[in-house]
């Protein structure tokens, strides 16, 4: 905090914060307070940044009759127990519970440079948790947190500049997401391409190698079997335990096309009552995966 720029300060955020709301839940014994339509925010909802709808709703008697408050829509809001270091401003007015805080900035303060803010320093809240099994901060944590303040004119800059690469950001992850896809469907098509010969297609015409593909059943080049597991009940525990690698459907979706290790073996029994193929053998599904 020694090094601020020229112009920027450092401040308890208490001290750009008009006040700190915080929440509660409605009685669960009474099941109408949980049928209404008020939106009311827990921390499973906070999942993005501007959220549009919470899972729970709960009624105006609910609001009226318990420690809830319910704060306007692009409220700040953040995790105080739990899912230390979120936030989000939802696009709607809504109710919050015990688990949250609703963060109400000073004049001076660009809220969503206060939201950056916050998010840059994750990490730091989540170490300021304490607790047993749910971590939690207080409200002297939040006043007390040291933050770095520049004027507002450059509040305003810095926010529009991580809104504008964030967004970017946010473009690309999308485009990575679409990857895998488009990776399996490349893959797909080259299999098609070599195994109808058409990958081959233009090597075999500058070589002048006529076409000698042949259109033939599975059984017409190899030998065609299946696995069977004649006993009865399969889960006999007499079955496995043995030499013998057993392999299923799901260690064949697994395997990325060579299966190198397995989870089941049977035992002599279990062989004498299936088949044993030797290694290097094709195996493909027919049901199931």
């Amino acid at each position: 905090m020694s090094d601020c720029p020229k112009g920027w300060e450092p401040v308890p955020l208490g001290q750009l914060l008009v006040r700190i709301v915080g929440g509660g839940t409605p009685s669960k014994a009474n099941a109408n307070y949980f049928r209404g339509a008020k939106p009311f925010m827990t921390v499973k909802d906070m999942h993005e940044r501007f959220p549009t709808d919470t899972i729970d709703h709960i009624s105006e008697e609910a609001i009226d009759s318990s420690a809830t408050t319910v704060v306007p829509a692009d409220t700040i809001i953040v995790a105080t127990r739990m899912s230390l270091g979120k936030i989000v401003r939802p696009t709607f007015d809504t109710a919050i519970n015990q688990d949250l805080k609703a963060l109400f900035f000073a004049e001076g303060v660009d809220k969503t440079f206060a939201e950056y803010l916050w998010r840059s320093r994750a990490d730091h809240i989540q170490s300021l948790g304490t607790g047993t099994t749910v971590k939690g901060i207080r409200l002297e944590d939040i006043r007390n947190l040291l933050v770095e303040l520049p004027p507002i004119n450059e509040q305003k800059r810095i926010a529009d500049k991580l809104d504008a690469v964030l967004a970017r950001v946010d473009s690309c992850l999308g485009r990575l997401d679409r990857i895998p896809a488009i990776i399996k469907r490349f893959r797909h098509s080259v299999l098609v391409a070599a195994t109808s010969g058409k990958l081959t297609e233009a090597w075999r015409e500058g070589k002048h190698i006529g076409s000698e593909w042949k259109t033939v059943k599975f059984a017409d080049i190899g030998e065609l079997g299946r696995g069977k597991s004649k006993h009865r009940p399969r889960n006999d525990q007499r079955l496995y335990g043995g030499p013998y690698p057993f392999i299923q459907t799901g260690d064949i979706a697994q395997s990325g096309g060579l299966i190198t290790t397995h989870r089941q073996t049977y035992s002599e029994l279990g062989l004498s009552q299936s088949k044993l193929w030797p290694a290097g053998t094709v195996c493909i599904t027919i049901a199931a995966n």
